[in-house]
């Protein structure tokens, strides 16, 4: 099972219920829409009209896996990916500059303490 969030899930049940057998994304014809033309036709024209350059799916896949493993944990992120850890972590999660930042702050903090004498 995929994990979905609303009101994505709403949507597809919806869909289901007219278009049991098909598609979840499907042409006039009943066959699968083709993601460049959705690219072309509708992703595309959308972002230049708001101003934003499209950067393609890939982006979109990384911060989403990034946004999860922040939220909770690589591993949960891997699995709503359905990718290896290994493979998540090396292609899509990013760790924000600032939480690396805190990291090292942090271990600073903890090697900077002066050493507890025991008298």
């Amino acid at each position: 099972m995929v994990p979905l969030i609303e009101p994505l899930r709403s949507l597809l049940e919806r869909h289901r219920a007219q278009s049991p057998d098909g598609f979840i994304l499907q042409n006039t014809a009943g066959k699968p829409l083709d993601l460049d033309s959705i690219n072309t036709r509708i992703i595309t024209p959308a972002l230049k009209a708001a101003g934003i350059a499209w950067a393609g799916f890939y982006p979109a896949r990384r911060g989403i896996s990034s946004l999860i493993a922040a939220l909770s944990s690589p591993l949960t992120s891997s699995g709503v990916l359905r990718n290896s850890l290994m493979v998540n972590l090396k292609h899509y999660q990013e760790v924000p500059e600032e939480a690396k930042n805190a990291v090292m702050r942090a271990v600073e903090k903890m090697a900077t303490k002066p050493e507890k004498t025991i008298q």
